[in-house]
This record gives C-alpha cells, sequence and structure tokens, in this order.
C-alpha cells in the first residue's frame, strides 16, 4: 500500500476518491469529492510516489482559494488552458478601479501546448450594482446583455485569447469577477473529444 487514504498521519483524509492523474515527475494528484451525497465538499490532493505523504493542493470548500466547486467529477494534467489575465495581474484591473467611472480588466487564458482547443466559449455575469459597458476580446467576437458571452471559435496550440472587459460600479466595494470558460478537446493519447469547463476569478477592489 502506497497511501492510506484514511491515515491522517500521511496527510488530509480522502473521503471519496473520484479519479487520479500523474505528473511528469511521477507525483500523483487525487480527486476528492468529500461525502458521498454531500455538495461543496472536496479537494485537490498530491501524493508523493516514494513515501506515500498527501499534501492538500486545493480545498474546494475554501472561499478564499477561489469559487466554490460542487461534486468534482473529473481531473486532467497537462492540457488544461491557464488563466494568465493580461494587462497588470491576471483578471485585476488595469488601472485604479474608481466607483461611478469605468474600469477594465481582463480574462486572458494560454491554450495548452499538446491541443486544440474547439468551440471555445467565455461567460462573465457581473456582480450585483455593477453595469457592463463593452468587452474587446482578441479574436472572435463577444455579446454584451445582462451577461457577456465571447465566442472564440477554434484556438491553436500555445495561442494567447481573452477579453477586455469594462464596467461600471457605483459604489466602493470589492468586486468578485469570475468568468467561466468551456470548451471541446482531443486530449493527447485520446482520440474522442471531450467537454471541459474552466473557472477563473480574481477580486479588484473599487475604491
Amino acid at each position: 500500500m502506497l497511501s492510506d487514504l484514511r491515515n491522517q498521519a500521511q496527510g488530509p483524509v480522502i473521503e471519496l476518491p473520484k479519479k487520479l492523474a500523474f505528473e511528469s515527475n511521477g507525483r500523483i494528484l487525487l480527486l476528492d469529492d468529500g461525502n458521498k451525497g454531500t455538495v461543496n465538499l472536496g479537494g485537490l490532493v498530491a501524493v508523493d510516489p516514494n513515501t506515500g505523504n498527501r499534501t492538500l493542493i486545493s480545498n474546494f470548500l475554501d472561499q478564499n482559494q477561489g469559487p466554490l466547486i460542487y461534486n468534482a467529477r473529473n481531473l486532467a494534467v497537462g492540457t488544461m488552458p491557464a488563466f494568465v489575465g493580461g494587462s497588470g495581474n491576471g483578471g485585476s484591473t488595469s488601472a485604479p478601479a474608481l466607483a461611478g467611472q469605468p474600469f477594465s480588466f481582463d480574462f486572458y487564458f494560454n491554450a495548452p501546448a499538446a491541443a486544440f482547443m474547439t468551440n471555445v466559449k467565455l461567460s462573465y455575469k457581473p456582480p450585483k450594482k455593477t453595469k457592463l459597458v463593452s468587452a474587446v476580446p482578441n479574436r472572435g467576437k463577444c455579446a454584451v446583455k445582462a451577461q457577456i458571452v465571447c465566442n472564440f471559435g477554434t484556438v491553436a496550440s500555445s495561442t494567447n485569447f481573452g477579453v477586455r472587459i469594462t464596467a461600471i460600479r457605483a459604489k466602493p466595494g470589492v468586486l468578485k469577477n469570475t468568468a467561466v470558460l468551456t470548451y471541446k478537446m482531443v486530449r493527447p493519447g485520446t482520440k474522442k473529444k471531450k467537454s471541459y469547463r474552466l473557472v477563473s476569478s480574481k477580486s479588484i477592489t473599487v475604491n
């Protein structure tokens, strides 16, 4: 036995292991769905292939680490687009955000080097009391209504793609930005195209 998932001496207890994947360095990633039948419990755990010791990488119940994840079902390594933001820190404002004035923030990604992405779309729903002004993508097109929907189409491997969003918030406060990226892709070593969903989130302070 490499790792006793109920032994706290080896790391976090794994309640309901769902999927595992192997990194290029041999480290094992284990997806824990938490208690069976209970949403928003679980996390991503790394397992040392030599000792079996486990380290928590991401707690799906911790809002400080990003959006809550409900009923995680799948895990992929090395073939996911990377959230890189754009101007400024990823997803943050390109200039100081002031209440009552337009400010911009970016959602930019790097496509994985090993695969093409198809049917690539991004959706962004603004928080309450936030008015959308515009959405300018570096490829494809975006529709701005009650929310923003961008269609990037087919994205080649290692391609940078994304959108700059401009909005106005009437009052100061913390703006929690969350965008959902959906796409289809054939992972290396497989033949079947599958659908994927990636949630990216960053907070902006509006003064």
